[in-house]
């Protein structure tokens, strides 16, 4: 539709006890020339079909099916409705900066990630970024509490990152 890439995917699991799941991903991408740089800025819809609807719940209501995933690293969310929000701009020709949002639909807590690549000679590329997750206790990226009226939250950290990658 438009000048925008779209893309999809649906994914049925098939439950070995009986039943199914299914997650979908729905991404619609664009890229345009503003103020002499280049922009590529996309909107993303998620849904884990193992996902936790409600908008206050704990780890343990977390299922022994969205459990296994989480530890496989299939998925990365306990939520099932997802709005991502992002963007790459180049700053300059050798700069990129990358911004995105991540917002759970359901309890509305927010994962923000702000990247920015420099490409500082031709074998040589600095990495770096923050990531910082919003939102009250009790939702998805502001803390889920372990269990009910345990007072203890696990929430994303405060991550600040760097990376310098050699080429040779």
């Amino acid at each position: 539709m438009g000048e925008a890439v779209w893309r999809a995917d649906i994914v049925p699991v098939f439950l070995d006890e009986g039943g199914s799941r299914t997650s979908l991903i729905i991404n619609a991408e664009h890229a345009w020339q503003w103020f002499d740089r280049n922009f590529v800025a996309y909107i993303e819809y998620f849904r884990n079909g193992f996902g936790l609807s409600e908008d206050n719940y704990t780890l343990a209501d977390v299922s022994n099916e969205l459990g296994l995933r989480l530890a496989r690293g299939q998925v990365f969310n306990t939520g099932r409705n997802y709005l991502a929000l992002g963007a790459r701009v180049e700053m300059t020709a050798l700069s990129q900066l990358m911004p995105t949002l991540m917002i759970n639909l359901d309890d509305q807590s927010a994962l923000l990630l702000i990247q920015s690549s420099y490409s500082y000679a031709q074998n040589i590329s600095l990495d770096y970024g923050i990531q910082l997750g919003i939102g009250p206790h009790g939702s998805e990226f502001g803390g889920l509490e372990t269990l009910p009226a345990s007072g203890v939250y696990m929430e994303p950290a405060l991550q600040l990152h760097g990376r310098v990658t050699y080429y040779f």
